[in-house]
This record gives structure tokens, C-alpha cells and sequence, in this order.
């Protein structure tokens, strides 16, 4: 059986509700950003609880670790 990567599952559960719909109303977008951003949540591989908006906003790659720059 394959095993699901922690992170995948991260940030599908946060990019989800966001990719799902096929039209949403002016604003409902920025409403859903900010619901998503003011949750708790345990990401895997930090201690960080929290995302802010933009990082939500910058999508899949933006909610996964930060590339080394070394």
C-alpha cells in the first residue's frame, strides 16, 4: 500500500476548499482565505500552528517547506 506524504495531505487540505469551486461570488474567495488563515493547524515537519493569508494565497508550493538556499 502506498504511504501518503504528511505534506501532500497538508496542503490539500488547505488548498482544497479553495480549488474546489468552479464560480464564486465577488469576495468569497478573500472570505475563505481568511477562514483557512485564522485556523490552527498541525503542519508537519515544524512547530508553526498558523498560515497567514498570503502564504495561503501563494498556493500549494507556498504552504510547503522553504527551499534551502546552501
Amino acid at each position: 500500500m502506498n504511504q501518503i506524504d504528511p505534506q501532500a495531505l497538508f496542503r490539500f487540505s488547505i488548498q482544497g476548499p479553495l480549488i474546489s469551486q468552479r464560480q464564486l461570488p465577488q469576495g468569497e474567495l478573500q472570505k475563505i482565505r481568511r477562514e483557512l488563515a485564522a485556523r490552527e493547524y498541525v503542519i508537519p515537519g515544524t512547530d508553526r500552528r498558523s498560515l497567514g493569508e498570503k502564504t495561503i494565497e501563494g498556493g500549494i508550493t507556498a504552504t510547503g517547506p522553504a527551499a534551502s538556499t546552501d
